[in-house]
């Protein structure tokens, strides 16, 4: 959508107001109207590549790159207030489909969806979540001199707008249905020779690599090295918005362009891998043991369930802490790495945000049971977690060096391979990986990722095949993808692994509530504010919450009322009568328990009481105590020093000391001895 469009739909009212809001004023000379005027307008004062947003304003932002520019229910998302009235982002509410009077029995009306335009859309950063050779994840990076030149390629005539009013214009164009398998099958000899050949060598070559593939006759230098001429296939390819510079010597096909482009070689990779199939399927490799694949919702909720209750921070710009994550995994007798992984995808899908508390829920409101279905569409789109990497967390490495690998193209492979070799039947591992290898896309994949260990050492794994046997035997067991050999030495493809039915009803215990899996997220995180997650029951779907007095504890700590744990209690289905352990938890939470603070400036120790009265009988000195009653100690008042004190003291005889601390080391004690006045046994401490 245009953002004239989305403008359009504003009332006349409201958009007078957004100009006053952004402080935008239109000219009556010029020729363009009033919805062009302002549109130009906003994006002119508008760089979202450039913002300092509020980092919930980013995520969203970064939520709806992703969802395709239109997040459902997104006007209820914390930071969408500050979009709506920056003029960024639109509210659309759904059709009408009949006109009738509203009954009492009908659903409320669902929250709108929040749109994105498009001259936004192209600014957006390519977030965690977002595949980093994507289309728009390319025209968001694309270098400003060729933005004009490719809006005369793409849309057929030069427009008297640049930057992101112009990229709009090639997003719209380019994002229309069959418009790039046109653009494709248009294209002139040697411009789809030079495609077809990026394609083949993984869609990701140098400045040296593509003049090399162009064959053109010469090289430009300049005074930064080899240049692209501003003519032959390269420069047209970059016009037309189906190859984009990115950095200095780092030339993309975009993830559609390539796909469009390889898909009219399956008939040959069918061809070449058809004995390597019949081998397998000719062999039983049906192993004696083997780990099944499990719906990886259950496990992710109750991580981030530990996660809350134990107050551990899931930010969305840095890793959760390892020890944190290894105690996690302990806690649910899982590997380090699968929680890890959860986490990681949980974190980019947005749901690692109900892990802080009060957080407001949103467009969130997914059941538990759903989790597992958005990691593996997070886990296929995004770059979150990268098995070419030794740390295959892309976040602890950093996310501006995350598009040079080769893992989306390994693992696009990779699952292929799974469907035609290991679908419902046991194949052993080194024939997936060598099926896979034989794909032509790996051995592209496999350049990128020689390339890729060249700038960066040690951050990448020696070889794709190393990459692809930790998809098979760590990723995609942990996302319930595949049931894997005890072994390690055969795998078999499976429907994504689904939960049974959850209960409908929590159910109450004597120190334990189990809670249905098929409870709102966010109502079942919540609990995680009392209750701390004990163990899993996967044969029903339920997290075992533990009570006493630990959750007693912690529901003080969060400083919840009795109310707040009721709610907490109805929120995942738990209904009274209660038992004792609950009865308890809410009557001690609701109990007034307040203790006061004091500051004061020092404690006088005297044991005799006849002493203590004396001093407290002393205008003198009563004035420069607390009204307090504590024992052998006489408060002193926060503003009095120790030479008042003293002068008031010696006035009656009595000689005061100084004590340490009784948690101060033997060396510090014994620095400062108390003793007591041999000419008087009147003597005091402090």
């Amino acid at each position: 959508m245009r953002l004239q469009e989305a403008l359009h739909q504003l009332s006349p009212e409201a958009r007078e107001a957004l100009r006053v809001r952004r402080g935008i004023t239109l000219d009556p000379r010029k020729r363009l109207d009033e919805l062009e005027q302002t549109a130009r307008a906003l994006v002119a004062e508008t760089d979202l590549r450039v913002s300092r947003f509020p980092a919930e304003v980013r995520l969203l932002l970064q939520r709806l790159a992703v969802s395709g520019a239109a997040l459902q229910g997104g006007s209820r998302e914390p930071g969408a207030a500050t979009l709506l009235d920056l003029g960024i982002a639109y509210a659309a509410l759904p059709p009408v489909r009949r006109q009738r009077a509203p009954r009492a029995t009908d659903a409320p009306p669902p929250p709108p969806s929040l749109l994105l335009p498009s001259a936004f859309l192209v600014q957006v950063p390519v977030g965690e979540g977002e595949d980093p050779r994507s289309l728009r994840a390319c025209l968001s990076m694309t270098d400003p001199e060729i933005v004009g030149p490719m809006v005369t390629a793409v849309v057929g005539r030069p427009l008297g707008v640049a930057g992101a009013m112009a990229l709009q214009e090639v997003w719209e164009a380019l994002a229309a249905p069959g418009a790039l398998e046109a653009l494709i099958l248009a294209l002139p000899p040697a411009e789809a020779r030079l495609l077809d050949a990026l394609e083949r060598v993984g869609s990701e070559v140098t400045t040296e690599e593509l003049l090399g593939l162009d064959q053109a006759p010469g090289l430009y230098r300049t005074q930064s090295g080899i240049a692209v001429p501003k003519r032959g296939a390269p420069y047209a390819l970059q016009r037309k918005g189906l190859l984009f510079q990115l950095g200095v010597e780092r030339f993309v096909v975009p993830t559609e362009v390539a796909r469009i482009v390889g898909g009219g070689r399956q008939r040959e990779r069918t061809e070449r891998r058809e004995s390597i199939r019949a081998a397998v399927l000719s062999e039983d490799h049906a192993p004696v043991r083997a780990r099944y694949a499990r719906d990886p919702s259950l496990a992710t909720v109750a991580a981030l369930a530990m996660l809350r209750a134990w107050e551990v921070p899931v930010p969305p710009h840095a890793g959760v802490a390892r020890a944190s994550l290894r105690r996690v995994a302990e806690r649910l007798g899982e590997t380090e790495e699968s929680v890890a992984l959860w986490v990681a995808l949980a974190r980019a899908a947005g749901l690692a945000r109900l892990v802080a508390p009060k957080a407001p829920v949103g467009s969130l409101d997914h059941k538990g049971t759903d989790v597992g279905a958005s990691l593996w569409k997070t886990y296929l789109q995004g770059g979150a977690w990268d098995e070419t990497r030794a740390e295959p967390e892309v976040l602890r490495s950093g996310l501006l060096v995350r598009g040079g690998s080769a893992a989306g193209t390994a693992r696009q492979v990779l699952i292929e391979a799974l469907e035609v070799v290991a679908r419902d039947t046991w194949a052993s591992v080194d024939a997936v990986v060598r099926f896979a290898a034989e794909d032509p896309r790996a051995l592209a994949a496999q350049r990128v990722h020689e390339r890729s260990r060249r700038e960066r050492p040690e951050v990448f794994r020696g070889t794709v095949q190393d990459a692809l046997r930790a998809m098979l035997t760590r990723s995609l067991p942990a996302l319930g993808m595949v049931d894997l050999a005890e072994d390690l030495h055969a795998v078999r493809m499976v429907t994504r692994a689904s939960l049974p039915s959850a209960a409908a009803q929590a159910a109450l215990g004597r120190h334990l509530l189990e809670v249905p899996l098929g409870s709102r997220l966010d109502a079942l995180l919540a609990f995680a504010d009392v209750g701390e997650p004990d163990h899993l029951c996967p044969e029903g779907s339920m997290i075992a919450f533990a009570l006493g007095v630990g959750a007693l504890a912690r529901a003080r700590a969060r400083g919840l009322s009795s109310a707040e744990v009721l709610e907490r209690l109805s929120g995942v289905g738990a209904r009274p009568p209660y038992p004792p352990a609950v009865e308890e938890l809410v009557r001690g939470v609701g109990a007034a328990r307040e203790a006061g603070f004091m500051v004061v400036g020092g404690a006088i120790f005297v044991e005799d009481p006849e002493l203590r009265a004396e001093l407290r009988a002393d205008a003198g000195v009563r004035r420069v105590l607390l009204e307090v009653d504590a024992g052998p100690l006489l408060l002193v008042r926060a503003e009095v020093d120790l030479a008042r004190i003293q002068a008031r003291l010696s006035r009656l005889g009595v000689k005061l000391l100084e004590l340490s601390p009784p948690d101060a080391e033997p060396a510090t004690r014994s620095s400062r001895p108390v003793s007591v006045n041999p000419d008087d046994d009147r003597s005091a401490t402090g």
